[in-house]
């Protein structure tokens, strides 16, 4: 993640990391939106012909990814067992939606804390700890795909503020 733009970044210790076997003691939970060097690239080329530059500039906005999930230091950017990476165009803005979890809801709706997954609600949790979540749905094929996340933030505004935005451009 070294050669990405990082946009937003959060990393912290879920408080039940000592009781989870599978999970290293010296993993950490978190949220990073960046953008990719590529795209970096792409988009900071100078367009070939002057008469193309509305068409570049349509397709030319750079895309930005969401990753959340655990690592040693965080998230890592690439899709494994244990952290997601979603480019933030697949994520359908009206269903961002933001709440709190108390324990009991956690406990009650997912069967407790870290990555989850709810079948009534057919929702993947990914709740490091009771507090501020976002929930969103990632289209993916042409919205033939849906999969909806919960993710935990403590800056849930700043995430949401950074979703919305980008899908408004």
């Amino acid at each position: 993640m070294d050669s990405n733009h990082i946009v937003y970044k959060e990393v912290f210790n879920p408080w039940f990391k000592p009781l989870v076997i599978f999970l290293p003691l010296f993993y950490k939970y978190g949220i990073v939106i960046f953008q990719k060097e590529e795209e970096i690239i792409r988009t900071a080329s100078p367009p070939p012909q002057e008469e193309e530059n509305q068409a570049l500039k349509e397709n030319n906005t750079p895309d930005l990814y969401i990753t959340f999930g655990y690592g040693m230091t965080g998230p890592s950017t690439s899709t494994d067992l244990i952290s997601q990476t979603i480019p933030l165009k697949e994520i359908d803005p009206s269903s961002v939606v933001t709440g709190t979890a108390t324990a009991k809801d956690n406990l009650l709706e997912f069967g407790g804390w870290g990555i989850r997954y709810n079948f009534k609600t057919k929702t993947w949790a990914y709740n490091a700890i009771n507090g501020p979540f976002i929930e969103f749905v990632h289209l993916e094929g042409n919205g033939t795909k849906q999969t909806k996340y919960r993710i935990v933030s403590k800056h849930v505004e700043e995430v949401v503020s950074i979703l919305l935005k980008k899908q408004q451009n």
